[in-house]
């Protein structure tokens, strides 16, 4: 019996670390990710391009590129974050 109990307590412990560890991994994605808000902020913010330029087309179509895919990881991780049931 003794032996039962100490097992299921280091699983139990083993686990519950296993789901801190997995916590804290997530939060450098998500200082990325504020990095990456923050720095569109900023552009957006202090750009002033009022004349069309051949040169606009490749950066304002980067740019929708990198939105996408930064609201999609955005998307992600607060789904890794939230969504997923920890059992």
């Amino acid at each position: 019996m003794d032996d039962r109990y100490n097992f299921y307590k280091d699983q139990y412990f083993f686990e519950l670390q296993r789901k801190q560890n997995l916590a804290f991994n997530l939060s450098i994605p998500i200082g990325f990710l504020t990095i990456i808000f923050s720095s569109y902020a900023y552009f957006g913010l202090n750009i002033h391009i009022l004349v069309f330029n051949w040169s606009l087309i490749p950066i304002v179509i980067l740019s929708g590129f990198s939105l996408y895919f930064t609201i999609r990881s955005t998307y992600l991780l607060r789904k890794a974050f939230t969504g997923l049931k920890y059992g």
